[in-house]
């Protein structure tokens, strides 16, 4: 589509599903040029499905001012009021009839349950799978608009997430079914796309925003022209004013969205201080050598010490292909982030912490945001590589608890977790978000079996916003030229060492064994298939605890020997 041709304004009720957001990415694509991101968040919002903003007596008064409504995938069923009740309200009441409204998944599954469908349980879960779609090639229309599929051939590969579908026994007239999978024989056919003959209703049971569906961007464009062929129709002064910058969603309802959108505009930043140096360094051992003898050693005499800030970024599994690279460090600082919802710095030779002000960002998603975009616009511009994405800077993680704040549900608080205080390991205690800055690394990029040293060099100047707060604050952002040229000429001599070094960490024995019996678990495992089966979830992470007894580790070596006894016994592509 032209962007010219204005781009609605459109809430996507979100019924908690991860692909929901995508939907965002995929209303883009359908524009060229791409609409700006300050446009994009203007015109297109996320809002949970919970809202009290979405009953129908109160969204009813933003109806002039919202021209289409996506409902999201989500777990659950759409003749659940708990799942899908208030999308089921909004598609029901009178003064949404004339509104256009596309449903994915789940969303599909409600546009024809509120019709009169019924939902039936497929023979086994389609999750994260491919169907091939077959058109109905029969749909004739007239008045301008298109067929949802019009445009997507016979064949088209399209990604699933469902284990439950609409029964096309069931449904009524008004709806025809524009699309279809087969299923296993005996099976029959799988509903995949449907289209309302009465109102600007659709529905796509597979995924169109995954990547891994075929023509998501048509499918999009036509819903999205059939939005502008109705309002042309209907109230085309609509339709004029979605080309004119200032159209915007309510501020109200824009409100209630403000936090599902980074808008990732550039930051003003001080001109270019910091490069990245990088040193291929020496070494004729195979890349097993390099992984199960060389890693280890090189991590203890370079990076490990008794104080907190040593980081290994370990595929230690030279066979899988996802083990593209390994990288270890050492932090020159660690943020660490409380369930209040306080930012401090910490230094690893230092046992107190100092309190970071955040002013002006009220959460650590923006204050994140703000310290890399600075980083990465006051970086002279480095070489790219496919396999080695980590070159210094912050590694850290995102933990659970920081979706209260990303999703707007609630402030920081560990009250909010106070259930699980009583459990072995506090996790109220625990950093919801932690990361480390790195001024040099040492890499191993699998693809190519190289050792590569890397360092930030600080080459003067200032910087602004979160970078200079830290800096107040006696945080140290890259290193001088001369200490690099010594890492480099350090990390050499280190390898140097190793290759010819007999390995001398200590594994010690281990002996332990499983917290649940194996009934306790099997029986967890059928419970998680029934919830899957259902469609409460497309997956469930199921973990167990193992207890035992071990040496005495009586020091930081010998959790670092445990480390790599683990590694050795079950080395995965990702660990740390």
């Amino acid at each position: 589509m032209d962007a010219s041709e204005g781009l609605p304004r459109i809430v996507i009720v979100d019924h908690y599903d991860s692909y929901t957001r995508n939907l965002i990415s995929l209303i883009a694509s359908c524009f060229d040029p791409l609409p700006s991101p300050e446009l994009l968040a203007s015109r297109v919002v996320v809002i949970p499905q919970s809202s009290p903003a979405l009953a129908p007596e109160n969204f009813q008064k933003h109806l002039p001012h919202v021209d289409a409504l996506i409902l999201s995938p989500g777990p659950g069923t759409s003749d659940n009021a708990e799942d899908f009740g208030p999308s089921a309200s909004l598609l029901q009441a009178p003064e949404l009839v004339d509104l256009p409204i596309l449903g994915v998944c789940l969303g599909h599954q409600g546009i024809a349950t509120t019709a009169g469908a019924r939902i039936q349980q497929l023979s086994e879960p389609f999750h994260g799978r491919k169907r091939k779609l077959f058109v109905d090639k029969g749909v004739n229309i007239s008045d301008g608009s298109r067929s949802l599929m019009e445009g997507v051939p016979d064949g088209t590969e399209v990604i699933c997430y469902n284990s439950l579908c609409v029964d096309e026994r069931t449904i009524p007239s008004k709806i025809r079914v524009v699309a279809r999978s087969p299923l296993e024989p005996g099976h029959g056919t799988l509903v995949q796309a449907i289209e309302h003959k009465e109102r600007p209703l659709f529905g796509v049971q597979f995924h169109p925003e995954s990547i891994e569906t075929s023509k998501g961007n048509v499918i999009m464009q036509n819903f999205l022209h059939n939005v502008a062929r109705f309002w042309e129709k209907k109230d085309a002064l609509r339709v004029k004013l979605w080309r004119l910058e200032s159209t915007s969603l309510t501020p109200d309802i824009l409100a209630l969205g403000n936090v599902c959108m980074a808008l990732g505009t550039d930051v003003q930043a001080p001109s270019p201080r910091w490069r990245v140096y990088q040193k291929t360094l020496k070494s004729c051992s195979t890349l097993d050598e390099k992984l199960k003898h060389h890693a280890p050693l090189l991590f203890r005499q370079l990076f490990r010490q008794k104080q907190v800030g040593s980081v290994w970024l370990d595929s230690a599994n030279s066979r899988d292909p996802q083990s593209n690279v390994s990288a270890q460090s050492r932090a020159a600082f660690i943020l660490s982030y409380d369930m209040a919802g306080v930012l401090r710095l910490h230094f690893p030779s230092e046992s107190s912490a100092r309190t970071v002000d955040m002013a002006p960002y009220s959460t650590l998603w923006d204050w994140m945001e703000v310290a890399q975009r600075t980083l990465q616009a006051q970086l002279w511009q480095i070489s790219q590589n496919v396999n080695t994405q980590f070159r210094t800077g912050f590694v850290g993680y995102w933990g659970y608890e920081l979706k209260d704040e990303s999703l707007n549900l609630a402030p920081m608080s560990a009250e909010r977790y106070e259930p699980y205080m009583n459990t072995p390991m506090d996790r109220t205690k625990l950093p919801a978000a932690q990361w480390a800055f790195c001024n040099h690394a040492l890499c191993l990029d699998h693809k190519t079996n190289t050792w590569t040293a890397y360092a930030l060099v600080d080459e003067g100047g200032t910087t602004t916003g979160p970078l200079a707060s830290l800096e107040a604050l006696g945080a140290r952002f890259g290193m001088t030229q001369g200490d690099a040229d010594n890492w480099f000429v350090k990390a050499q001599k280190a390898l140097d060492g190793v290759s010819l070094e007999s390995e001398s960490i200590l594994f010690p024995t281990l002996s332990l064994h499983a917290v649940d019996e194996a009934s306790t678990y099997m029986a967890r495992i059928e419970r998680a298939r029934e919830l899957i089966a259902v469609g409460e979830s497309y997956e469930l992470c199921l973990t167990t605890q193992f207890e035992g007894t071990l040496p005495s580790l009586h020091d930081y070596g010998s959790y670092f020997a445990l480390y790599c006894a683990l590694r050795r016994k079950n080395p995965a592509p990702f660990s740390a």
